[in-house]
């Protein structure tokens, strides 16, 4: 997983890009240390960048509102970049497009 920053209406995030072409289980552990290691740093803007990521399944969608749940007890904030269609219409279907912010 790659690190870097990115900014987005003035303010610098930490954007996390996911390597694998499914977001998933497997990503948990990695993801939620790397998370947990930004917020206890101050990093609490996070971007998670699904570039590279062609599928999801519950997990995933689950790791997202983890991670969104997480940001936002630390008085942060979750945005998500660059996802692919078929990725958006499951955020819609599930409607969590109405608490994640899609860019």
């Amino acid at each position: 997983m790659e690190n870097n920053t990115i900014e987005i209406k003035g303010k610098k995030y930490l954007k996390i890009e996911i390597p694998d072409e499914t977001l998933g289980l497997s990503d948990l552990s990695a993801l939620k240390n790397r998370i947990d290691k930004s917020i206890k740093k101050g990093k609490k803007l996070i971007v998670l960048d699904l570039k590279n990521v062609l599928t999801i399944n519950s997990a995933g969608l689950g790791i997202i509102i983890g991670i969104l749940k997480r940001t936002q007890e630390a008085g942060g904030d979750l945005k998500v970049i660059n996802v692919n269609e078929k990725i958006l219409n499951i955020i819609k279907i599930t409607k969590l497009n109405l608490i994640i912010d899609i860019i």
